[in-house]
């Protein structure tokens, strides 16, 4: 499994959002990577953690109940440490995570709707939108 462009988490449809979720705890696990997210190993912990918060708020938005403790054990935190999640924080994973790789996640989650996925119109659009205005 992928690690999903960070901008398009939002948009994941739930089962996606839990496979991403499972892939981070594979990583936190130290489980051998794969091919498409072996990148990482390149990149610092802040963009594994930040990453992973923005998983972890979307997650907590949706009401999925997921298990922390791999993420805890990973970062050395515990439960009672909060951890803060800002919307100004910049993106995660710069280098890797560009206009290329959302496009390629983009057509990615484009299969997944022509196979049956609902809700895909507003990633079109939030894509689209970022195409159009990029420079």
């Amino acid at each position: 499994m992928r690690l999903w462009h960070y901008s398009i988490i939002k948009f994941l449809p739930n089962t996606q959002l839990l496979l991403l979720w499972k892939t981070l705890n594979d990583i936190f696990k130290k489980k051998p990577l794969n091919i498409l997210n072996n990148y990482i190993q390149y990149c610092s912990l802040d963009d594994l953690h930040l990453y992973s918060l923005i998983v972890i708020k979307e997650l907590n938005k949706r009401q999925l109940e997921v298990n922390l403790n791999e993420f805890y054990n990973y970062f050395n935190l515990s439960e009672n440490d909060t951890y803060i999640y800002s919307e100004e924080i910049n993106s995660p994973f710069k280098k890797y995570h560009d206009l290329e790789y959302l496009l390629i996640c983009y057509y990615s989650l484009e299969e997944i709707y022509i196979r049956g996925q609902e809700d895909f119109q507003i990633l079109k659009e939030y894509v689209y939108d970022i195409v159009i205005n990029y420079k």
